[in-house]
This record gives structure tokens, sequence and C-alpha cells, in this order.
């Protein structure tokens, strides 16, 4: 039985720009796009033009206060002057919220004691660091970012799709009131919550080359969404996914990670993607691949920029030496 692929693509959201010399390229999702137009495999998928989330919808798991932040901020912000002004003309938001909704199963503190002109304060620096800087249309982009995701989980949801494929989401290291590398507003838990309304467990991996840290503490009480990362560590972003910690409450014993040194990682995640026919992207064997691919990309001016600035080029180029 052939499997139904639903394909989530907002042409918008290549013009998002981190910043100079910032790795998160936005563009780069329009540029997988052009690979998919240009190897014709719309035409073997639905595509459809993800609905924005809207900010009650982000708040099934973030907090009313970051999200309006979120919502309000503008690059402006760094200016002290702007900043006072914004936080004396907001104080009028209630405090955050330090109960989490039905399926985590308990009570956490997020707020910290904090009142609200030292929550805006930490914000501030927060957002406004380089690796979470801010730019035009950032809420925005987290919209089309959260949109495609939920409407995946909605489609998946509704059985009208068995594969749901949204290259703008992936955001995992976004917490309930604080934005953490490149990541600002958490699509993975947004669509995992999602799931959550149809089944009663979840089962969430991830193959990022960084620890999934924001989805894993997200669901940290409850036992109805396990969270498994296979990721690299070291001196190395987020720095929290080499030894593994224990969950607590319903929690215990969801949580798996598989941390590996850097050439490690490459080797042992390259040949355990590629030992298995199913999980192929290609129908030619891994040896072959290389003058297909390179003809095509030939065609893209800017194809260069699809390596990972992070984990290097060789993650991407290994599967066809």
């Amino acid at each position: 039985m052939k499997n139904t692929v639903a394909y989530f693509y907002d042409a918008e959201v290549g013009s998002f720009y981190y910043g100079e010399n910032h790795p998160m390229k936005p563009f780069r999702i329009k540029l997988a796009h052009q690979l998919i137009v240009g190897y014709e495999l719309y035409r073997k998928m639905n595509v459809y033009q993800p609905n924005k989330a809207t900010d009650q919808k982000m708040t099934d798991f973030h907090s009313h206060n970051y999200i309006q932040f979120l919502k309000r901020v503008t690059p402006n912000l760094l200016d002290q002057k702007h900043f006072g002004s914004y936080v004396n003309a907001n104080k009028k938001f209630p405090m955050l919220d330090t109960q989490n909704s039905g399926v985590f199963g308990g009570k956490l503190d997020f707020n910290d004691g904090k009142d609200l002109d030292s929550y805006y304060a930490v914000l501030k620096h927060d957002v406004g660091q380089s690796d979470c800087p801010l730019f035009p249309g950032l809420f925005e982009f987290s919209q089309i970012s959260c949109g495609g995701t939920i409407d995946a989980a909605i489609k998946l949801n509704h059985k009208s799709a068995d594969i749901c494929v949204n290259w703008a989401g992936g955001l995992h290291h976004a917490k309930k009131q604080k934005p953490s590398g490149f990541c600002y507003v958490n699509d993975i838990v947004l669509g995992i919550l999602e799931l959550l309304k149809y089944h009663q467990r979840v089962v969430y991996i991830d193959i990022d080359v960084h620890h999934g840290d924001g989805v894993e503490e997200a669901f940290y009480l409850t036992n109805r969404v396990m969270t498994v990362s296979f990721h690299k560590y070291g001196d190395f972003f987020s720095g929290n996914g080499r030894r593994p910690r224990h969950r607590r409450g319903h929690g215990q014993g969801l949580r798996h990670q598989r941390a590996t040194a850097q050439r490690a990682h490459r080797r042992q995640l390259l040949r355990n993607l590629q030992e298995r026919d199913r999980g192929c992207a290609h129908p030619l064997p891994p040896r072959s691949r290389g003058a297909p691919v390179r003809r095509r990309l030939a065609g893209l001016r800017q194809a260069g920029h699809l390596q990972h600035d992070v984990a290097g080029p060789r993650l991407l180029r290994q599967d066809h030496q």
C-alpha cells in the first residue's frame, strides 16, 4: 500500500534573515524546496501552505507573557531607552503562569519568583544574544514554523496522511518561556500536544546533531511521551546531553540518549540510517548517488549553503563517498 505524503511549505519562509554570519539560514528551506521542484518530487506528495499558528495555539505550551513579548519585540528593543518604555507599557500583563496543562502531569515553577520587570530584563538578554538575535519578522517566522508542524499533526490525527514533512520546523531547543539555540517557539512540542489529543502515547526521535533538550524538558514529568535523542556531545551546544538523567514521577524511564563524539556521531548515525533500505531517500546504491545529485545541484547557484555550518559539510557528503 502506497504511503500518502503531506509536504508543508510557505514561500515567505525563505525571506527571513537571522543576520550576517549567523548559521541559521531560513533561505535554505527555499533551496530545499527548489530541489523538490527540480527533482519533481512534489508529484509524489500533496503540497500544502500551512496555516500560521495563532498566539493562543502557541500558549498551549509557552507562557502568555513570552508569546506576547515575541509578538511585539523589535530589534530596537536592544536600545535601553526603547526597552524601558516597553516594560512600563506592558506591566498590565498577568504574572507568569506556573501550572502546566494536563498532559504534563505535574507542577513546575517556571517563574522563579521574578517580577515582571525582571522577566523582561531576562528576556531582553536571552532574545538579544547572538544565538537568538532579534530580526524583522521573528514572530511571523515562528508562526510559519509552528503552523506547518501543527497542521502536520492534524493530518496524522485524521489519517489523511501517513508521512508529513515541514522543513521549517524542528526548533527543538525553545523552552516554555525563553529562546535557546536559534529556536524561539518549540513547534515540536506543540505538534506532539496535538498528537496527544488522539493518541495515548507518542515516541519522539531526534537525530539532529544537537541534543533535543527543549522537547525533553517539556515532557519531563509525563509518561505519555518518550523522547529519544541521538546527538554529538563534548564542547558543543547545548552541553547537557552527555549523561542520562532520570525523569521524575510518571516520566521515569521515558528518556533515552545516545551521545557520541564528532567522528563517531557521523560514522554511527549515517551507518545506522543507510543500513536500512526502507530508510533510504534514494532508490540508488549509496556509492552511485553522487553523480545525479551533483548534476542537479549544479543548477542551483547557492547550493553550497546547504552544508551544515555547525557539524560540517562532511555530514551531508559522506553517503556520496
